[in-house]
């Protein structure tokens, strides 16, 4: 009688053994005030020394929540508080990053800012504006590319709610060697957390730690107000698209998962073993040369 062999059918169900160190990671939910400034830093102090207390080596505040979007409220990068928080980071001995709206000589952009025990190490600028809202600013597109940034616990990029949308900003952080993305949203869109996070963790093999805001806020025009519900639900992802914590959709909260984060660069095997080698590989099965289409100008509507 032969051997059958059953595999497992989920990825993250294969036996694997511990690549790195494991860092703890925690994404930020509160709800922040997109039409004022008042209370935040405070605020931001708190959850910094409460995730840090935790053990928390990296934590990601949600998309805008520093300043809001308004422009008397932007900030220049550095400015006076993410100077503030670099004080902070460095006594609590963590990395952070911080959703701002930043004010660059006359333009205004969508920025998350990176920041660490030895201060401000980057910043990216939100490639891809939520255009019904964002273009009431005007918020410029990003202009900075997509970098990875080297720190202490591992490669870290970013991107910045509408950009998960698209399947080409996390690829590109990918390829750029990043281990962890980290993203900060303010998204009233559930498919987000049913999806689109679990997607590009899986198909990029990354960690997202991703945080959104929770609560609701309205956006004034000249003939209607539209009021938008944030759906919460911070997630943090495994490169194996498994939803390892996420919060609710309506409190304010800090999740945290303990996560391998050199898994994500060692190799890019969906199935590990020698027995698929290559074959199982994401990055070196891609064929670049097929891909010309999406380097196409936008389509024309049809």
């Amino acid at each position: 009688m032969s051997l059958i062999k059953t595999y497992p059918t989920r990825e993250y169900e294969y036996p694997r053994t511990l690549v790195g160190e494991l860092v703890k990671v925690a994404a930020v939910q509160i709800e922040p005030r997109l039409t004022e400034k008042n209370g935040t830093l405070e605020k931001f102090y708190r959850c910094l020394e409460s995730a840090a207390g935790k053990g928390a080596s990296l934590v990601v505040f949600p998309e805008l929540s520093l300043t809001g979007l308004l422009k008397a409220t932007a900030e220049t990068v550095p400015g006076p508080s993410t100077e503030a928080l670099a004080i902070k980071a460095r006594e609590h001995g963590v990395y952070a990053v911080i959703g701002m709206l930043e004010k660059y000589k006359e333009k205004f952009y969508n920025t998350a800012v990176l920041i660490g025990p030895s201060g401000i190490i980057g910043k990216y600028r939100k490639i891809h504006p939520w255009y019904p809202s964002e273009s009431l600013i005007p918020v410029q597109s990003g202009d900075l590319g997509y970098p990875v940034f080297s720190t202490d616990i591992g490669k870290i990029g970013m991107m910045i709610c509408y950009d998960a949308w698209f399947p080409e900003p996390a690829r590109a952080l990918a390829l750029g060697g990043a281990e962890i993305i980290a993203f900060p949203t303010h998204t009233g869109l559930h498919s987000c957390f049913d999806y689109i996070l679990r997607t590009r963790a899986l198909e990029n093999h990354v960690w997202i730690a991703g945080a959104n805001g929770v609560g609701a806020f309205t956006i004034n025009s000249a003939e209607t107000a539209i009021v938008d519900i944030i759906v919460g639900r911070s997630q943090i992802v495994s490169i194996f698209g498994q939803v390892l914590a996420e919060a609710s959709s309506h409190n304010e909260e800090i999740i945290y998962a303990s996560i391998d984060v050199k898994a994500a660069t060692h190799d890019k095997q969906l199935l590990p073993g020698d027995e698929w080698g290559e074959k199982a590989d994401l990055f070196w099965a891609r064929k670049p040369e097929t891909y010309g289409v999406v380097m196409k100008p936008k389509l024309e509507r049809r």
